[in-house]
């Protein structure tokens, strides 16, 4: 199989996806990459919802003003979805021309994951 198309899985596969193709290109540096960016998507996520889920329980402690407020956040949580679904299809693009990609915004977060990273092989990526 080619870089490019190994690198494309990683993306259309989310966690798994990042997971196998970090594992079978483990010496290739282009799947490596590609395979930590969407790890960077799938865990900018995943924090962001589950930061929205605790905020959800806190608020609706509230009397009347609790819930109204935490279904409006979510709004927030959806443009995020959607926000990371333009980036999924940015890093796709990317990989299927040859090209590295760094996503605004959530790769800038997530560098904040350095032993992460360290951990999974991924740091000099």
């Amino acid at each position: 199989m080619s870089e490019r198309a190994v690198a494309v899985i990683a993306y259309l596969f989310s966690l798994p996806g990042a997971l196998v193709v970090a594992a079978l290109g483990r010496k290739n540096r282009f799947c490596l990459h590609h395979a930590r960016r969407s790890l960077e998507l799938f865990l900018f996520l995943a924090f962001l919802f589950c930061g929205w889920f605790v905020l959800l329980y806190l608020l609706i402690l509230i009397p009347y003003a609790g819930f109204p407020i935490a279904v409006s956040l979510f709004g927030i949580v959806a443009a995020a979805f959607l926000f990371a679904w333009a980036l999924c299809i940015l890093g796709i693009l990317k990989a299927l021309r040859g090209d590295k990609v760094i996503f605004p915004l959530v790769s800038g977060l997530m560098e904040r994951a350095g032993r992460l990273w360290k951990i999974l092989g991924m740091d000099e990526v």
